[in-house]
């Protein structure tokens, strides 16, 4: 154990990140509060999203291991407050905060690109996402901050301790979120671009992609390998996503059509971006570098790594058959890289001064959207907060005896409060919907959407109703009885039907 860690030298490791948070202060501090200012609705209010009832009702690790993201299992031993809001969302914040300082900090670039860097990619909407499920979200970032150090472990090392340092680290990254898997590749490209910019070696270029893809499959076959042994098979969650590919050029027209219209601001997992405005200006880029570098073999090179980084962003796009936004964390990566690109690399004083008004101007528009979504994740809470002590209450008045968990509760239909909700077909027919409310993902979600009866007698123990009251089920003899019945908000919406207390919540 000695002989270790003299190997790793703990002692001069510990200099090094003093050293580095001295030199990186200003950029750590700005960036972390800017990322808790876009983000204060939803750091500072408590609430419940989707998911959440079920990790407070098991509260512990259980539910990670069942889902096979070792990682958060690991990360839960080692950081177990972590798990709990507000708390969860600062760390979160932090950590993506130094995983953004640690993907460019390396390099010989002013500390104000540096800082534009982070700036961009902490106020990157698609974390907003997931910071929704704020009972997985720190974790979730904690993984992505660990991948970033494994690349930084595996560029420039010859110490093969280090080198196992990293796989753990990067196992537990990956195992953690499986999209860190994409944050990875996408990490390592935007260092080989960087190197190759000042270098121009291409035979570094390629040793650097061969060296972290090695790591990478070899972190992400433990990771399955470890499946394999505890579970047997990935989980269904996990299988569900996986891209059959039936026609190949279909499919490869599909994702191509997929990442372009992400790219350029289209649809509703693109439009809460300025990927648009960035897309311009990497076009412009790569124009000024055809006409300015003379040397036709290094342009040609240089695009070929534009692209490749191009595909790391969109890696898993390649094998999902689709990706939820909040999967989506390497592409906060892509407005970062490109203005920090054209800030870099340009001589003209008064295009440094553009580039750094566009950044504004971009998170300006990203926190729009942010405060958007967060804010209607917030009104969909209070509404659902509502709508539960009020059928408590019914259920309370009319059945008393309930309360000790004498009848099992079953819900029929549902309340929709979600118009419009691009996972649903919903149609507005209350006036639960609100013009405030986003529309976006999962962003206005109601526990009382959906059909999930499970859910919604979970959120209603999380405002106190009995823990020891079952969820009952409505049977084929049960349904000519509660069709007869008043849906919500009819005083008769509560009844009694052979054992079961049900709610009629719609027609």
């Amino acid at each position: 154990m000695g002989r270790i860690l003299n190997n790793i030298n703990i002692e001069k490791s510990a200099e090094n990140i003093y050293e580095f948070i001295l030199k990186y202060k200003y950029i750590i501090l700005i960036s972390f509060f800017t990322g808790i200012a876009v983000n204060a609705i939803d750091v500072f209010t408590i609430k419940f999203g989707i998911d959440s009832e079920a990790y407070t009702k098991a509260d512990g690790p259980q539910l990670y291991y069942d889902i096979q993201r070792y990682g958060s299992w690991i990360l839960y031993y080692i950081l177990p407050f972590a798990r709990y809001h507000i708390v969860s969302q600062i760390i979160g914040i932090f950590a993506l905060t130094l995983a953004g300082l640690l993907t460019v900090s390396r390099h010989n670039l002013p500390n104000s690109a540096k800082l534009l860097f982070v700036l961009l990619f902490v106020t990157y909407p698609n974390f907003t996402f997931l910071q929704y499920f704020y009972f997985q979200s720190a974790y979730n970032f904690i993984g992505l901050l660990l991948v970033v150090i494994a690349y930084r472990l595996i560029e420039c090392n010859r110490n093969i301790f280090l080198y196992i340092l990293a796989v753990i680290f990067l196992y537990i990254g990956v195992s953690s979120y499986q999209p860190n898997f994409a944050v990875f590749l996408t990490v390592m490209m935007i260092n080989v671009i960087l190197d190759f910019i000042y270098k121009k070696d291409y035979k570094l270029s390629i040793k650097q992609i061969l060296k972290g893809t090695f790591f990478l499959i070899l972190a992400t076959s433990l990771y399955y390998l470890s499946i394999k042994l505890i579970a047997g098979n990935l989980n269904s969650y996990h299988t569900g996503y996986i891209r059959s590919y039936n026609n190949i050029m279909d499919e490869l027209s599909g994702i191509i059509t997929y990442c372009y219209r992400i790219l350029v601001s289209y649809g509703f997992k693109g439009e809460h971006t300025a990927n648009l405005l960035v897309s311009i200006l990497l076009i412009l880029l790569i124009i000024q570098t055809i006409f300015i570098q003379k040397n036709l073999k290094l342009t040609i090179f240089f695009i070929c790594l534009i692209l490749l980084f191009l595909l790391a962003i969109f890696s898993l796009n390649t094998m999902l058959a689709w990706m939820l936004i909040r999967a989506m964390l390497a592409l906060a990566f892509y407005p970062a890289f490109i203005i920090l690109l054209v800030y870099c690399f340009n001589l003209n004083n008064k295009l440094k001064y553009i580039t750094v008004i566009l950044t504004i101007l971009i998170i300006g528009y990203h926190t729009s959207y942010i405060v958007k979504y967060q804010f209607t994740y917030y009104m969909s809470y209070k509404q659902d907060e509502f709508l539960v002590r009020d059928i408590m209450s019914r259920l309370y008045m009319k059945y008393p005896e309930i309360y000790n968990g004498k009848y099992k509760l079953a819900f029929a239909g549902e309340l929709n409060k979600n118009a419009d909700h691009p996972l649903t077909s919903y149609k507005k027919n209350n006036g639960l919907y609100h013009p405030l409310m986003a529309k976006k993902d999962f962003f206005g979600y109601s526990f009382f959407s959906g059909g999930y009866t499970e859910r919604i007698l979970a959120f209603m123990q999380l405002q106190g109703f009995p823990m020891n009251i079952q969820l009952g089920h409505i049977t084929d003899d049960m349904m000519k009885k509660v069709k007869d019945m008043p849906a919500y908000p009819d005083n008769n919406c509560v009844n009694l039907i052979d054992g079961v207390v049900v709610v009629k919540l719609s027609n």
